[in-house]
């Protein structure tokens, strides 16, 4: 479902089968900048969630210049290996696990938490997810 809402829906998805269902939620501030909820469901062909994998959102713990502490609050059974990657025009790898202190190259715009995900995942269709927000520096 595309749009705007301002109350609470539920999305039937049970017609559709066995698979990898990806729920994205993002709100977008009055400055422009932009956080993201992200879930990933593995469900089986009897409506049954198998996994789910969630990125409920980014601590800043600290900033300083270009380098930020941040934990990342994920909820995972599976522990799946994390990458932090802040895109400036080009994808950059600049740090790993539930909490990181990174260093933001320079002309950053937006910082993301990629998950590899495990053989549970095969229906999706990367080997990579990838949830996000936006950096205003100034």
């Amino acid at each position: 479902m595309n749009g705007n809402l301002t109350a609470n829906d539920t999305i039937n998805t049970g017609a559709n089968g066995a698979g990898v269902y990806e729920v994205n939620l993002s709100y977008t501030l009055l400055d422009g900048s932009y956080f993201s909820v992200n879930c990933l469901f593995v469900v089986d062909s009897t409506n049954n969630i198998l996994h789910s994998w969630s990125n409920n959102g980014t601590h800043v713990n600290s900033v300083s210049g270009l380098v930020m502490d941040l934990s990342a609050d994920i909820v995972d059974a599976l522990n799946m290996p994390l990458t932090w990657v802040a895109y400036n025009g080009t994808l950059n790898s600049v740090g790993t696990g539930k909490d990181a202190v990174i260093t933001l190259p320079v002309g950053t715009t937006d910082i993301g938490i990629a998950v590899t995900l495990d053989a549970v995942y095969s229906d999706f269709p990367s080997p990579e997810y990838i949830g996000s927000f936006s950096v205003v520096i100034s």
